[in-house]
């Protein structure tokens, strides 16, 4: 008996270890940001307990990335709640300015089924190749390590709630027969190596009525790459976000939005995050 106790424990502490070098690669701890805008709602459990649930954040992807934790910042679950917070509460649904909605913005990152995209679900990843990844084929998000590491530029709220819009789109194209990708540079204005490019498709500020972000024409009048998509969030959150939103969270919405604005489209967009909105 005294060995089968010894080989149980020694085979829970192997796992514990393999666990804990896997999340242990992410560097835990939160960025200025991220403790910034933890700040404005300290763990609020009743929308710890929803979002879970709304985004499909399972014990079982989840349970040694802090799952268990919740209101640990410095652990990479606690972290994701934080970019929900942001992404449910933090626009202020300006309808003459924001590129979309708050209701466009949830449908998309949201995990249940919507006009945007068949039921999915958001999964951690000890992964530095990527910031995150939609696995269409698995109705899944794949999220990366450099969304959670607080020494990397990527590891903040604002680039975390972009990058549940941009994955999300990648299910948006799945679900209308899309190709569900991006295409490789560089390419024509865009600078980026490797999967990372989209056509940007302009439209002014009146284009879409709210709660319309999903709809579109197959000729490209009214469409969103998945890029796109996050440069129009990110943008509405430097610019129209509650004034509780923390001023190092706008900064770095605005610098990635403008970072992707610059690199990551085949043609050439003369727009940038502070410069005036067409209607």
């Amino acid at each position: 008996m005294k060995q089968i106790l010894k080989t149980i424990l020694a085979i829970l502490l192997a796992t514990n270890l393999q666990f804990v070098s896997l999340h242990a690669q992410c560097n835990d701890g939160p960025s200025q940001a991220e403790s910034d805008l933890w700040a404005t709602h300290n763990c609020w459990w009743d929308f710890v307990l929803w979002q879970y649930q709304a985004y499909r954040m399972f014990d079982s992807d989840w349970g040694t990335w802090g799952f268990r934790d919740a209101c640990n910042i410095a652990l990479p679950y606690p972290k994701a709640v934080n970019a929900s917070y942001l992404l449910t509460y933090g626009l202020t649904d300006n309808y003459a300015s924001q590129w979309h909605s708050t209701l466009d913005y949830r449908q998309a990152a949201e995990a249940w089924s919507s006009p945007n995209h068949d039921q999915i679900r958001y999964a951690p990843s000890a992964s530095r190749a990527w910031l995150a990844q939609a696995a269409v084929s698995n109705a899944r998000t794949d999220m990366g390590c450099l969304l959670f590491d607080q020494r990397a530029a990527t590891g903040n709220p604002a680039t975390r709630a972009g990058d549940y819009i941009h994955e999300a789109w990648h299910h948006w194209q799945h679900k209308r027969n899309y190709i569900a990708s991006h295409m490789t540079g560089p390419i024509d204005a865009c600078t980026m190596t490797g999967s990372s490019c989209d056509w940007y498709y302009w439209h002014g500020v009146g284009a879409f009525d709210f709660g319309e972000m999903h709809k579109y024409t197959s000729d490209g009048a009214f469409f969103h790459s998945p890029n796109q998509a996050q440069v129009e969030f990110l943008c509405d959150i430097a610019e129209l976000s509650q004034s509780w939103v923390p001023t190092s969270v706008r900064t770095i919405a605005r610098s990635e939005a403008n970072q992707r604005l610059n690199a990551r489209f085949r043609n050439a967009v003369g727009y940038r995050c502070g410069d005036p909105r067409p209607w």
